[in-house]
């Protein structure tokens, strides 16, 4: 086990020893305590890690030949994980000059990512093209773990 997933052990150990001094001290509210615990814990063996190591460098965007979907020409993604990513899920927003968001499109890309490496990926859609567009700004909202 790495030292990343020791300090994240030890963390869940000493959660769980601090909700259960909590529950002795006022019993009155024991439950109340033992369910957000539990929704703590959770939460803290479910966060995507995977996603803090992963970093959207830059893209180029350009219209398609109709010029009604923005096309990024090409996208870099940074992937500092030491284990390789998959299915990489970008949420591309349109926004006017006066920042008022015009249009977004959530994409899936069905690639893998080694581990730390940069990827670029060429033709993906960002979103739908208007006249009033002024900047696009592509965000990574979730990866998985390759195995």
């Amino acid at each position: 086990m790495n030292a990343e997933k020791r300090s994240a052990e030890r963390r869940r150990h000493a959660l769980h020893a601090e909700c259960r001094n909590l529950s002795k001290k006022q019993p009155f509210i024991e439950i109340f305590l033992l369910l957000l615990c539990a929704c703590l814990v959770y939460y803290s063996y479910t966060k995507n890690d995977t996603l803090d190591n992963v970093i959207v460098k830059k893209s180029h965007t350009t219209q398609n030949s109709f010029g009604i979907v923005l096309v990024t020409e090409s996208i870099s993604i940074e992937n500092k994980n030491p284990y390789p990513i998959k299915d990489i899920t970008l949420k591309c927003t349109l926004s006017s000059a006066s920042g008022t968001i015009i249009s977004s499109n959530q994409e899936t890309l069905f690639k893998t990512i080694p581990g730390q490496t940069t990827v670029t990926l060429d033709n993906v859609k960002a979103s739908l093209n208007s006249k009033e567009s002024e900047s696009v700004n592509c965000l990574l909202v979730d990866v998985k773990r390759a195995l």
